[in-house]
């Protein structure tokens, strides 16, 4: 008995000590799991917090870089500071929504003649760091571009800028190689501040650009027998006047010179020096040096020009006209002051035509800076050892076109480079 009244008692004892034990254990983990929630709940917060602050710095960085690269690029196609200043700022606010009218955003947009710089600025909402932390919550970009002009050889450039001019157009069945001595990739390359057409009968064009193509605005979709060895670009920065630096002859200083007397069928021999008048006969010989002409230089017939060691210039109201089945013989002085130059409209708004039947031969630059370029026929071979730069080409007819640059033709688009 007094077994079973023990056992009894021991069991009671152990049953009341179990009731008291689990609400102990109980509260004991309530306030552990409190703990460790509210540590969760903060890492958690942190980390939304932290990754949205992540993703926006990305976001602003890639507004900033977008931004300055578009300034950089209407800085390199001839526009303003202001303008490149005003497009950056657009282009943020219009593409990613980035705009100094926007509730916790600033920026600003700074150029100069080589570079545009945009800095972005972004107060960030917190979603739960607000609880703990009450300073600067905010993300900044800074993106820098500079316009750097990439030279090399170029043998076209068409100088005239949208939307005033058209550029570059290829009409007709030509055969062109454009290439440098000795051909090389990269070297030979065709240029515009406009555009890049092909018209007329274009499609028939069979040609090799051994360098690139490039336009400051659109290139036509190229015809089936036009290879371009090197890049093909539209959009491309504008390309500066490789002889813009070069000194026009001081017309005014030099001899007058007269034309000799007689009919037009007979040929003459000029000297250099100044001429007044035009000149219009079938055949031309140029004795070697430096030609100012104010009037018409006309070749008729089945006439020739030739000259070795000369530099054409032009500052009338016309200028060189080679019709019908003329030949065409120039090679320029060699001084390095005229940078090859051998054919130099001065004149604007005029046309330059080297578009004859008979065969052409010119060793040197043919330079029209503010006037159009007419290149064509129907001549087995028009060569032109140089670089040929005007406001506006056009190459036409059925005509064999062999363009051969020098490397110290040098000249290029302005290139945009994000720097930081």
């Amino acid at each position: 008995m007094w077994t079973s009244i023990v056992a009894t008692i021991r069991n009671r004892l152990a049953a009341a000590a179990g009731r008291h034990a689990r609400p102990a254990r109980a509260g004991q983990v309530m306030v552990l799991f409190a703990l460790m929630l509210t540590v969760l709940v903060g890492f958690l917060g942190l980390a939304i917090d932290a990754g949205f602050l992540l993703a926006e710095r990305r976001a602003v960085q890639n507004a900033a870089d977008a931004s300055a690269l578009y300034g950089g690029r209407l800085l390199s196609q001839g526009k303003t500071t202001a303008q490149a200043r005003a497009g950056a700022l657009a282009y943020a606010a219009q593409i990613y929504g980035y705009a100094s009218s926007a509730p916790g955003v600033q920026i600003t947009a700074e150029a100069t003649a080589t570079q545009v710089r945009v800095e972005i600025t972004r107060e960030l909402p917190r979603f739960f760091l607000g609880v703990l932390y009450t300073g600067d919550w905010s993300v900044h970009a800074n993106a820098v571009t500079r316009i750097n002009p990439e030279t090399g050889p170029y043998a076209m450039i068409a100088l005239g800028k949208l939307p005033d001019y058209s550029g570059i157009d290829f009409n007709g069945n030509n055969t062109i190689e454009v290439t440098c001595s000795p051909p090389q990739v990269g070297c030979g390359s065709i240029g515009s501040n406009s555009n890049i057409t092909f018209s007329g009968s274009g499609s028939s064009i069979e040609a090799t650009i051994w360098g690139n193509l490039g336009a400051m605005g659109n290139i036509e979709e190229l015809p089936t027998g036009f290879h371009v060895e090197g890049d093909v670009a539209g959009g491309t920065g504008e390309i500066d006047d490789p002889f813009a630096s070069v000194n026009a002859p001081n017309c005014d200083s030099m001899p007058t010179k007269s034309v000799p007397g007689g009919p037009p069928n007979e040929p003459v021999v000029l000297t250099p020096g100044r001429y007044t008048g035009n000149i219009r006969r079938q055949n031309i010989v140029l004795l070697p040096g430096v030609y100012c002409f104010e009037g018409k230089l006309e070749v008729i017939g089945n006439g020739s020009i030739t000259g070795t060691g000369v530099l054409l210039y032009f500052r009338g109201p016309d200028g060189l006209f080679v019709p019908g089945n003329a030949t065409i013989d120039l090679t320029h002085t060699g001084d390095p002051a005229w940078k090859n130059i051998v054919i130099w409209l001065a004149s604007c708004d005029k046309e330059l035509q080297l578009d004859g039947n008979g065969d052409m031969v010119i060793t040197g630059a043919v330079y029209a800076p503010c006037s159009h370029i007419d290149l064509g026929g129907t001549a087995d071979s028009q060569v032109v050892n140089g670089m040929v730069v005007g406001r506006t080409i056009r190459l036409h007819g059925d005509v064999t076109i062999n363009l051969v640059t020098d490397s110290n033709y040098t000249a290029g688009p302005k290139q945009v480079y994000l720097i930081e």
